[in-house]
């Protein structure tokens, strides 16, 4: 897309995304039926029903603390998915179409990522460990991209952003294959729905604030160097249970 942004502008490349998320909406409807057969149609819609799944998320002592992890796992990952491009071409003098390039690599990052980390979850870790391991890997990540500096090599700039995606955006699979484990018999939907207004609570919040954090410091490395601090927060909470020996899986 920077490619061809550059090539036939900014309105073209918008347009063909925006078709292919048409398309996408297009071809979903045939996964409809089987998703939606367990619909109750009987059940209207109102603010009691809309706020059950958080309420039961609040009252789930596990289900709270995955949600507040994911708040913060969500700012990291819109953080650096919003402010990559200009973090490069302001503070590493990269040109606009590099700069997207690298943050194209970040995104393969996360498909590797979101695959590796499950298997690695279902053969040796479990959930909560592996995101606990993640969520070490992103403060990691954050203070390295925070020391990036433009005498570096491009490798060694990739390197690290190849990680960050990788575990920023690739964590999201195990996080919610763990909120299903805790959930009660039955209520997974309940649960995954529940968790995820917190999710993106902070998809909203994580961007002004990072933007709000970094321009009261005048520089972009103090925001991804701040998200370090409640990373390595849920990192500890995350690995407690596991050390306690509670036995998570």
């Amino acid at each position: 897309m920077p490619g061809l942004q550059v090539v036939a502008g900014w309105q073209l490349a918008l347009l063909l995304v925006a078709v292919a998320c048409i398309a996408c909406a297009l071809v979903s409807q045939s996964l409809r039926g089987a998703f939606d057969a367990d619909r109750d149609e009987a059940r209207g819609f109102g603010m009691g029903n809309f706020l059950h799944p958080v309420r039961m998320v609040l009252a789930h002592p596990a289900l709270r603390m995955l949600a507040g992890c994911s708040f913060i796992f969500s700012i990291a990952q819109l953080s650096l998915t919003t402010y990559l491009v200009t973090f490069l071409t302001d503070n590493l003098a990269y040109g606009l179409v590099a700069a997207g390039a690298v943050l194209a690599i970040s995104q393969v990052g996360a498909v590797f990522g979101r695959v590796l980390w499950g298997w690695v979850s279902d053969r040796w870790f479990g959930a909560r460990m592996m995101l606990a391991l993640l969520a070490a890997v992103m403060a990691a990540a954050s203070i390295a991209t925070a020391l990036l500096h433009p005498q570096l090599p491009d490798i060694v700039v990739v390197a690290v952003l190849f990680v960050f995606g990788a575990s920023a955006i690739g964590w999201n699979g195990v996080y919610l294959a763990e909120v299903a484990r805790q959930a009660p018999a039955g209520m997974a939907g309940v649960a995954t729905g529940g968790t995820l207004t917190f999710t993106f609570l902070g998809v909203v919040l994580g961007p002004p604030v990072f933007g709000a954090l970094s321009g009261l410091f005048g520089s972009y490395r103090a925001g991804f160097a701040a998200l370090a601090v409640p990373l390595a927060l849920c990192a500890l909470a995350l690995w407690r249970p596991r050390a306690g020996g509670s036995g998570a899986q």
